[in-house]
């Protein structure tokens, strides 16, 4: 999960923490949220959030890479909306408040897998915009769960 966030925040933007460390950005591409423009990423747009709200062009999912003004820093696609995606961490809402602060790996054991990345299925209130797209929200599932809108994504080390 902790490599997920990476990719989507990147390690630039502010010093939140005063720690010297950049703390990555709100959604992939930066720190605002540009409400109604689909070519950021793919979620219900509309301001009622319906079925007939998609202004995208694509009902559903929507290629891999559709949306290039949504790279992450590091280039990474689609790390906002489309699908959402699992991670191998188990699911802990107190994790980070007794994780190492650097490669926390996750609980041992649990429930439910945690779910980042929201997907065409998220909506955008007027109170939070693009809240569930944000690089830090995180949901959470049981491994069992089956849905059109989670994903996972194949990554590689590179060297």
């Amino acid at each position: 999960e902790a490599e997920w966030e990476f990719a989507a925040r990147g390690n630039e933007g502010e010093d939140i923490n005063s720690d010297g460390i950049p703390d990555g950005f709100k959604f992939p591409w930066g720190n605002e949220f540009y409400r109604g423009d689909s070519t950021f990423c793919n979620y219900k747009s509309g301001a009622d959030g319906g079925m007939d709200s998609y202004d995208d062009g694509y009902r559903l999912t929507a290629p891999v890479g559709s949306y290039p003004h949504g790279a992450s820093p590091f280039g990474v696609m689609d790390m906002a909306g489309n699908v959402a995606e699992w991670c191998y961490d188990w699911f802990d809402i107190n994790y980070y408040s007794f994780s190492p602060y650097e490669n926390p790996t996750g609980p041992e054991t649990g429930t439910e897998k945690v779910v980042r990345g929201g997907s065409y299925i998220t909506t955008s209130s007027i109170d939070l915009p693009g809240y569930n797209l944000r690089t830090t929200s995180r949901a959470k599932k049981s491994p069992e769960t089956r849905r059109n809108f989670i994903g996972f994504r194949l990554v590689k080390r590179v060297r």
